[in-house]
């Protein structure tokens, strides 16, 4: 329980025991005018993966088996709908990604885990007289491994170093 008292302010942090992610984004080979890193919203996310007997067809297996595309998505849905695939995504956990306006970025509280860390900086065009859609003008999905930190070190950050977004 907390107990504030009428006229006084009082923070609760909760869940905030995890380390900091720290890193930096840059673009290659693209000027991209007005960049604002801070107009996008950004998530560290758990990763998710499949049980090892739901495997993707290849292209070829896909062009030679139009079929094994449907099962695959069939699969999928029905192992997340699965009492093991639902325990599953009750551990899913999502953090915001904070960035500087010149692409430096951090992300605090991450407990121990493996995670994916997708960026993209996303164009509007216009489609029509009153109607836009959304791409993406460069991307980079990056697998983040978060360790248990070492006794009584958990201030230890973890740094990506630089990440290279390019066009998808």
């Amino acid at each position: 329980w907390v107990a504030v008292k009428a006229g006084e302010t009082a923070n609760l942090v909760v869940g905030q025991n995890g380390r900091s992610v720290i890193g930096r984004a840059e673009i290659s080979g693209l000027t991209i005018e007005n960049l604002n890193w801070q107009r996008e919203s950004y998530y560290l996310k758990t990763k998710m993966e499949l049980p090892p007997e739901i495997k993707q067809p290849t292209p070829e297996e896909g062009a030679a088996d139009p079929a094994s595309v449907h099962r695959y998505f069939s699969q999928i849905s029905a192992y997340w709908k699965s009492v093991e695939g639902k325990a599953i995504k009750r551990t899913e956990r999502s953090y915001p990604v904070e960035f500087d306006t010149d692409g430096v970025f951090r992300v605090d509280g991450v407990v121990p885990g493996r995670y994916e860390l997708n960026l993209q900086i996303m164009d509007r065009v216009k489609v029509g007289p009153n109607s836009f859609q959304s791409r993406a003008v460069v991307s980079t999905i990056h697998s983040v491994t978060v360790p248990q930190a070492a006794e009584g070190n958990s201030d230890d950050v973890i740094d990506l170093g630089t990440l290279t977004l390019v066009r998808p």
